[in-house]
């Protein structure tokens, strides 16, 4: 854990690490999921998920693609659960900043899944 904080994750911009942090709620994710749990980070000019989600694929970042179209991604396993730990810790250090909560992010996840027709994903 500490090798991928120290090497991987603090060596990375600060965009980088928010967009990597957040989407580690879902066990797996796509460009417009990462964009609906990043929705209040977006500014003009930031790439989509999508195109983050195919740089951190071309620089190795611990993320697997799920299906030959490169739509579907995971995390590495013990990368995920350093994001979560990350994720875990900044929402305790932001509870009133305005920054959504892991409640907030869940519900988030939750819409995205239903909307798009993944019901069981929804659920969990």
């Amino acid at each position: 854990m500490d090798y991928l904080m120290e090497e991987v994750l603090q060596q990375q911009p600060e965009p980088v690490q928010s967009f990597l942090i957040r989407p580690s709620i879902p066990d797996r994710l796509c460009g417009s999921l990462c964009d609906a749990l990043l929705v209040d980070l977006r500014a003009p000019g930031r790439p989509t998920g999508q195109e983050t989600l195919e740089y951190l694929e071309r620089s190795n970042l611990f993320i697997v693609p799920l299906d030959n179209e490169r739509r579907w991604y995971r995390y590495h396993h013990l990368f995920r659960d350093l994001l979560l730990q990350r994720l875990h810790q900044s929402l305790t250090l932001s509870k009133s900043s305005g920054t959504p909560g892991l409640d907030e992010l869940h519900i988030r996840a939750s819409q995205w899944f239903e909307e798009n027709g993944f019901g069981l994903d929804a659920f969990h």
